[in-house]
Formats: structure tokens, C-alpha cells, sequence
């Protein structure tokens, strides 16, 4: 007996297991995220690496959250998934005299419950909305709110933008802001393009810290000749010529 070969720690060859699986594919989209291009509007992306030089989106912002969720939900829900599938199949295998399948189905319930929740929690966000500077227009995505699969697309140009509206809003569950940015088109429908979190808690202050990014976004859209309205209270707008 070779007295150098020692069985492999189970416990550790787990630990090392999982740590492939929940932290280096984050790992590798955070930095995916450090190469990114400079974006002035990069404060709206919500940590999402998106095709586009320029867009906003509306989803979760930051990594470690996320991230969280996947473990929760990919992790734990995978492995509830993954046994009340396998015991189904069991069963249903035990009732027909068939071969145990239980095994390969609870390895693929827990691999798609992994790719489902990295998806739903940070790759694919639930509005993507890509800025065509070239053309002045506005491309907006939305994705299905339980399967992150296309929804919609719309398409606003500059001239059927009549105006540019910066918000701000606080969840009262944990007291964080947001702002929040509307396009109002000229038949007078609201429709949401980008929201971010606020950096500081003073809600005057959030949103002059984001007017420089109205602004660019406005000049993007062929608005940028027009003055910021800071009359209206929790309100920053920009109006579109006549």
C-alpha cells in the first residue's frame, strides 16, 4: 500500500464544487463588466453587460445582491426543484417497472434551475432600453418577468419624444431611492426607460447629480438645445422643441 495516496477530503472536493459553481461564473461577468466601454450614461446600466455602447436598464443594481439570489433561489430552490422532480420520476419509474431515471433528471433540474437564476437575477434585466444616437431613437425591450424571454420592443424617435422626465422614488420596505427616467411621447404616454439607485439620500441632491446624464441623453435624442425645468417639485424635466 502506497502510504503517500490519500482518499480525496469529500467535504473539501464539495466545498470546491460549489465554489465553481456559484462564485467564478460571477466572477467571470464582473469582469466582463470591467471592460466595458466608457458610457456617460454608465451609472443607468445596473451592472448589466448589454451589446450597446449606450442604454439604460430597469433591474437590480449591483452584484452582491444578485448574486445572493442566485445562491437562494439557483442553489436551495434548485436542490427542493431538483428532489420533488426526482421523486416524481421515482415514482413514476417504480409504478411502470422501469429503470431508476431519478438521477440525470435531479442533475438537469438543478443545472436549469442555475442558468434560470443567474439569468433572471443580473444577465437579463427586465427593460433594456438601447439608444440609437445615429438615428436619435429610443429601443426598448422588455422581457418576461418570471422567464427573462423578449416580450416587446418598442421604438421611439426624437420627434415623438415630446419630453424627458427625471423622478425619484423610495421603496418604504427598506427606504432606498431611485430614480426613475420617463420618455412622454406626444400622444401623452409615460413609459419608463431607465432606473437607477440614488447615491446620496437627499432627494434634491440624486437628482442634480443626474442632470448631467438628462442632459446627454436629451442632446442624444436632437433635444439638447432646450432648458432643464427644475420648477416642479421631485421633478427634473427637459422639453422637446415644438
Amino acid at each position: 500500500m502506497h502510504v503517500g495516496a490519500r482518499k480525496a477530503d469529500p467535504r473539501r472536493r464539495i466545498f470546491v464544487q460549489l465554489l465553481l459553481i456559484f462564485v467564478l461564473p460571477w466572477f467571470l461577468y464582473a469582469l466582463i463588466l470591467a471592460v466595458q466601454p466608457v458610457d456617460p450614461l454608465g451609472a443607468w446600466r445596473g451592472d448589466v453587460a448589454w451589446y450597446a455602447d449606450h442604454y439604460l436598464t430597469v433591474s437590480q443594481g449591483g452584484l452582491w445582491l444578485p448574486a445572493l439570489g442566485h445562491v437562494m433561489f439557483g442553489g436551495i430552490g434548485g436542490v427542493l426543484a431538483a428532489m420533488a422532480t426526482g421523486g416524481l420520476v421515482r415514482l413514476g419509474c417504480r409504478l411502470a417497472g422501469a429503470r431508476d431515471r431519478s438521477g440525470p433528471v435531479f442533475l438537469l433540474t438543478m443545472i436549469l434551475a442555475l442558468i434560470w437564476s443567474f439569468t433572471f437575477f443580473k444577465v437579463v434585466p427586465e427593460t433594456v432600453t438601447v439608444i440609437d444616437v445615429q438615428a436619435r431613437r429610443l429601443e426598448i425591450h422588455d422581457f418576461g418577468v418570471f422567464v427573462r424571454i423578449p416580450a416587446q420592443t418598442r421604438i421611439l424617435t426624437g420627434h415623438q419624444i415630446f419630453a424627458l422626465e427625471l423622478s425619484s422614488i423610495t421603496y418604504n420596505r427598506n427606504g432606498a431611492r431611485y430614480l426613475r427616467l420617463h420618455a412622454l411621447t406626444r400622444g401623452r404616454e409615460w413609459v419608463l426607460i431607465g432606473k437607477r439607485p440614488c447615491e446620496v439620500s437627499d432627494e434634491q441632491a440624486c437628482l442634480a447629480a443626474a442632470d448631467p446624464e438628462l442632459l446627454q441623453l436629451a442632446r442624444w435624442l436632437g433635444h439638447g438645445d432646450r432648458p432643464l425645468d427644475t420648477t416642479r417639485p421631485g421633478r427634473h424635466i427637459v422639453l422637446a422643441a415644438p
